[in-house]
C-alpha cells in the first residue's frame, strides 16, 4: 500500500454509491483561553465534489462558500473576502469518494500533503494508514485513514496557531456514505473547537445557484437546500 494506491482504494470502495449532496445542521462550540465557551448553530449544504455552503447566520445573511479552490466569506449580505483556499476536509471527507483519484491526489499535493511519505500505525486501538509523514513524525502535515472503512479520522498540521490536530469521530451512515458526527480541533494539545453535526440528509436535489457567490444575499434557505 502507498498513498496513491490508498486514494485509489478509497475511491473504488465508495464511488458507485457515495452521496452527491448533503444538508446538515452544525453546532460549533469554541473553548476560550479564559476558560469559558461560546456556541453557534449553523446550517450547511454540500454538492460533491468541491462545493459547500455554510450559513453561520441566516437572519443577517452571513456565512461562507467553498467552491473548489476558492473560499468566499460574507457578512451582513456583503462579500468581505475571497481567498484561494480549498476546504481540505471537504476533499478528504467527500470529494475523494466522488471524483477521480488522480484529481484528489493533485489537490492533496497542492494542499501540502507529501504523498511520498506513508506508514501504518493504530488510532484508538484500530489500524490506520498515515499519509504525509513517516513513522514518528507528528509535525508534518498528514491525514490518517481507518483501514477497515477507509474513512479519514485525523488530520495533523502546523498552522499560525501552532500544532493543530483535527479528530473525526461518531461516524454515521448517511445514504450510501458516511459522515463524521463530530469533529474536534486541538491546538497545541488543548481542545479548541468542537463541531457536532445533526439533521443529516443525503441526495436531496440541490440547485447550482446555492453556490453562486454573486447572489448570496438573495437566498436564505436555512437547512434545506433549494430545489431546481
Amino acid at each position: 500500500m502507498s498513498a496513491t494506491t490508498l486514494i485509489d482504494a478509497m475511491h473504488e470502495r465508495y464511488a458507485a454509491h457515495w452521496f452527491h449532496s448533503l444538508a446538515f445542521t452544525e453546532r460549533t462550540t469554541v473553548s476560550l483561553s479564559s476558560g469559558g465557551q461560546f456556541a453557534q448553530s449553523w446550517t450547511g449544504t454540500e454538492a460533491l465534489p468541491g462545493r459547500q455552503r455554510i450559513d453561520t447566520d441566516v437572519a443577517s445573511s452571513s456565512g461562507m462558500l467553498y467552491v473548489r479552490d476558492s473560499t468566499y466569506t460574507f457578512a451582513n449580505g456583503r462579500l468581505t473576502n475571497v481567498a484561494p483556499r480549498t476546504n481540505e476536509l471537504l476533499v478528504l471527507g467527500g470529494d475523494v469518494y466522488t471524483q477521480s483519484a488522480v484529481r484528489t491526489a493533485a489537490e492533496l499535493r497542492a494542499l501540502g500533503f507529501d504523498l511520498y511519505r506513508f506508514h501504518e500505525t493504530t488510532w484508538h486501538g484500530d489500524p490506520v494508514y498515515v499519509v504525509g509523514a513517516l513513522r514518528g513524525d507528528s509535525l508534518s502535515k498528514q491525514f490518517w485513514v481507518d483501514r477497515e472503512r477507509l474513512l479519514v479520522v485525523r488530520v495533523l498540521e502546523r498552522t499560525s496557531q501552532g500544532r493543530t490536530d483535527l479528530r473525526l469521530s461518531d461516524f454515521r451512515r448517511v445514504g450510501d456514505g458516511w459522515v463524521a458526527g463530530q469533529v474536534v480541533q486541538y491546538v497545541n494539545g488543548k481542545r479548541r473547537v468542537t463541531e457536532t453535526y445533526d439533521d443529516l440528509r443525503a441526495d436531496l436535489p440541490v440547485s447550482e445557484r446555492t453556490f453562486d457567490p454573486h447572489g448570496w444575499s438573495e437566498r436564505r434557505w436555512g437547512v434545506r437546500p433549494p430545489l431546481d
